[in-house]
């Protein structure tokens, strides 16, 4: 099996933006479907990948990804990370390829109005990120070109590169468990394509699928908007990845702190939350000492293995989409 790590953002290189959809583009944009599912592009089982031989390295390398990924360093913005962030972030990007008519979608009034459709996020706090991601270079927002009282959200190449990278991580897991697969659009970073599969992320099958993994295990849950929450799951996982049984002392993990952007308290936090949710079992005291539970094992597992069989049909509907867009009129 090809060995693959998640050394996308540590790459200087995130100049590149996305292309402008050509015409016929915009039209295969605007009829990709939002509302109904696709039969012909079914989900493919749990069970096929979670007993998938090669899961347990696949779910290893994202566990390691996804600490990459959602560093203070290099999440836009450098906050601490929260799944209401992430699904923020990801219909700003959907919003942007949604934009077919040149200015028509991607308002902040429309953002705004999508994530109360979900329960997802105030106003005020919309607001407040929206300017950070703007102080930090991931956004801009633009005068309407045909009516100056409207303004628009550009999100910017890093921005880009970063959504890119968040959609490659789960490729490569695809492209590593099946690779008679194709998932080359996203692995040689094929900019025209990123419009489409924004969109498709961000459109209502797609936010349907994820709020339900996000909400089905209300322990699992419990961790998602509490920022840096997850990542000490992910983190423990790391840890024990050669063997699940090791011991963890509670220092290996307050030590991620920083990388988090939490202090050393909040850490402890959520270590006690994990306890308290039957993820990690204290075999010891002075220092304090921690093991990963068989639950926190399965249920991050199978989070992950939902998470990578949505990001496929996701990926297939985006491809359908260019496809169509790039076939001789």
């Amino acid at each position: 099996m090809k060995k693959f790590h998640h050394d996308d953002l540590t790459a200087t290189d995130a100049s590149q933006g996305p292309c402008e959809p050509a015409d016929r583009d915009r039209a295969a944009l605007a009829s990709t479907s939002d509302t109904t599912d696709d039969e012909t592009i079914p989900l493919r089982s749990a069970e096929e990948v979670l007993h998938h031989p090669l899961f347990p390295e696949v779910r290893a390398a994202l566990n390691r990804g996804t600490l990459d990924l959602y560093t203070t360093q290099n999440f836009p913005g450098g906050f601490a990370v929260d799944a209401w962030r992430v699904i923020l972030l990801g219909q700003i990007m959907g919003l942007d390829g949604d934009d077919i008519e040149g200015g028509t979608a991607a308002t902040p009034t429309e953002l705004k109005q999508r994530m109360a459709t979900y329960g997802l996020y105030s106003a005020r706090q919309i607001d407040a990120y929206l300017s950070r991601l703007i102080q930090t270079g991931h956004l801009e927002v633009v005068v309407h070109p045909r009516d100056r009282r409207v303004r628009l959200l550009r999100p910017l190449p890093p921005l880009v590169y970063w959504h890119w990278c968040f959609v490659k991580l789960y490729c490569d897991a695809c492209h590593a468990l099946f690779p008679e697969e194709n998932f080359d659009l996203i692995l040689r970073r094929e900019d025209k394509f990123l419009p489409f599969v924004a969109r498709v992320g961000a459109g209502k099958i797609a936010m349907a699928t994820a709020m339900e993994l996000l909400m089905r295990d209300p322990d699992l849950a419990a961790f998602f908007g509490r920022g840096g929450a997850t990542l000490v799951l992910h983190a423990a996982m790391h840890e024990t990845s050669a063997d699940p049984t090791r011991p963890l002392r509670e220092s290996d993990l307050v030590s991620y702190a920083e990388m988090f952007g939490r202090s050393r308290s909040h850490m402890r936090n959520l270590i006690a939350l994990a306890i308290e949710r039957g993820f990690f079992e204290e075999v010891g005291r002075r220092p304090q000492t921690l093991r990963v539970t068989p639950r926190l094992i399965e249920t991050l597992s199978r989070y992950l293995a939902d998470t990578i069989r949505s990001s496929e049909r996701t990926y297939r509907r985006a491809e359908r989409a260019y496809g169509e867009s790039s076939a001789p009129r």
